[in-house]
């Protein structure tokens, strides 16, 4: 995946690669924090916004034009270098969960994949999905930025559908009902739109 978006800026570049002890290693440049710690430590001014913002939608812009969805786009998947209080670099990193659709089909029943937190409803809704899913954690991470909080927080646990459906019900209670018609197709919904299977 590394190599096949290797001549673009947006991302982590791949230096060397190679096997130690059966593990795959890889060597990439170097980073002073993720957007995570860059969140919580740093003062992001407006600029500094924006310029991350500019890099991440430059970024899956490239990755849609190559056919690939990166599937875990989160703030701890993206790395900045920062100096003089200002963010100078910005990439998008953690390939593991992306998929080349040159090369393979979506799994629409892999409810796994993605982040809670970045999730969007099409997954956990077992619907067809598509790039959209990392235009979704994108909004998720710019409201994050902005306010320095999660947009969406559902507390974990271990059962992932009790996990999907605790972020159902943050998604219905920040955005609203779905249309029943978006849905009819996908479980079983009762009249107050909360879903059964």
């Amino acid at each position: 995946m590394l190599n096949k978006i290797k001549d673009s800026t947006f991302f982590v570049s791949l230096s060397v690669s190679f096997m130690y002890q059966s593990h795959f290693c890889i060597i990439t440049n170097k980073y002073d924090l993720n957007l995570y710690q860059a969140i919580k430590e740093c003062y992001l001014c407006r600029n500094d916004i924006k310029y991350i913002s500019t890099q991440i939608l430059k970024g899956l812009i490239f990755l849609k034009e190559k056919t690939i969805i990166h599937g875990d786009l989160k703030p701890e998947n993206i790395l900045v270098n920062h100096k003089e209080n200002t963010i100078t670099s910005c990439v998008i990193c953690d390939f593991n969960l992306a998929i080349d659709l040159s090369k393979s089909r979506i799994n629409s029943k892999d409810s796994n994949i993605s982040t809670l937190w970045y999730r969007a409803p099409e997954i956990y809704l077992d619907m067809d999905y598509s790039y959209e899913i990392d235009m979704w954690a994108f909004g998720c991470i710019l409201y994050e930025l902005v306010a320095r909080t999660p947009l969406f927080y559902p507390r974990l646990d271990n059962d992932n559908n009790l996990n999907n459906k605790r972020l159902h019900e943050q998604h219905l209670s920040f955005i609203g009902r779905c249309p029943f018609e978006t849905l009819e197709n996908y479980g079983i919904l009762d009249l107050s739109n909360k879903i059964k299977s």
